[in-house]
């Protein structure tokens, strides 16, 4: 079987252990769609539906699954995040490798994904802080995240699954940036170092602003408060890790 799996790298294999046995996924920008092919020809999943807005990596994608022998089992659609995709073709929906407020604004387009039975596997690479605080506001709740290292430890991806509930919440600034990573391990631990040290910088850019004002002070002081209690929080994971 393993001949018939293509590489995973280390934040596609964290995405793939997010996916639930057996179920349904649709891959939203797929690019090359090593994770739907690797998840239907794994026995993972038994169906999957590979989306891309662009023509280019929708082509490469079924070059793939021409190549893993997969494509009996991967539906491809050039379409904008979820349109035209409807609620019977997935139960897990990975939205990953674009940014936090995009993947927002794809899950705010799909009603049908407000359903307590699908299961979104979220990976965005910027604004992770707002992403969270957009599932907290609206009604999704997130019970499991993780992080992959690639390159030594100089590329870290956060993983975010999450399922509607329809209970809204209050988007705290603290677990918009820590999310429930506080009991985690190494990887964590060095995605959440690297968010003080960016907090710091923010906090001494803002104060060290010639003309700054008295918003920007407040955001200063905000930004230095999380950065002290997320370092903190590092020392915890470190010595529990130890």
């Amino acid at each position: 079987m393993a001949h018939n799996l293509p590489n995973l790298t280390a934040r596609l294999k964290l995405v793939k252990s997010f996916v639930r046995e057996g179920r349904t996924v649709a891959d939203i920008g797929t690019d090359h769609a090593y994770l739907p092919v690797y998840l239907v020809n794994s026995g993972i999943c038994p169906h999957a539906v590979a989306c891309d807005i662009r023509e280019g990596p929708l082509k490469r994608a079924k070059m793939t699954a021409e190549e893993y022998n997969a494509s009996g089992k991967i539906d491809f659609y050039l379409t904008d995040g979820l349109e035209g995709i409807n609620e019977t073709q997935a139960d897990d929906i990975v939205i990953a490798g674009m940014g936090g407020e995009l993947i927002s604004e794809i899950i705010l387009k799909c009603s049908w994904i407000k359903n307590p039975e699908k299961h979104l596997i979220l990976q965005p690479m910027t604004a992770q802080e707002d992403l969270r605080a957009f599932l907290c506001e609206n009604g999704f709740k997130i019970d499991k995240e993780a992080v992959a290292l690639e390159k030594q430890g100089q590329k870290y991806y956060l993983v975010i699954s999450a399922y509607y509930d329809g209970k809204k919440r209050c988007a705290d600034p603290y677990f918009c940036y820590t999310g429930l990573l506080a009991e985690g391990g190494q990887n964590e631990l060095v995605y959440l170092k690297q968010k003080a040290n960016s907090l710091y910088k923010k906090a001494n850019g803002l104060k060290k602003a010639k003309s700054r004002s008295e918003l920007d002070e407040r955001e200063a002081e905000q930004a230095l408060y999380l950065a002290d209690k997320i370092k903190a929080l590092c020392e915890t994971i470190k010595d529990r890790e130890c």
